[in-house]
C-alpha cells in the first residue's frame, strides 16, 4: 500500500513530455476540432 507521503511525492515529480511535428494542419481538420469543442458537453 502506498503512503500519502509517497503519493504526494509521486505527484510532485510527475512530468509530461510532448513531441510535436513541424507540419501544417489542414483547415478542414481545424474546423472539425473547433466544431467538436462547441458541441461537447460542459458543466
Amino acid at each position: 500500500m502506498i503512503t500519502p507521503e509517497e503519493l504526494l511525492n509521486l505527484m510532485k515529480e510527475r512530468r509530461s513530455t510532448r513531441h510535436f511535428q513541424d507540419k501544417e494542419i489542414p483547415e478542414n481538420a481545424i474546423q472539425m476540432i473547433l466544431e467538436a469543442g462547441r458541441w461537447s458537453p460542459s458543466a
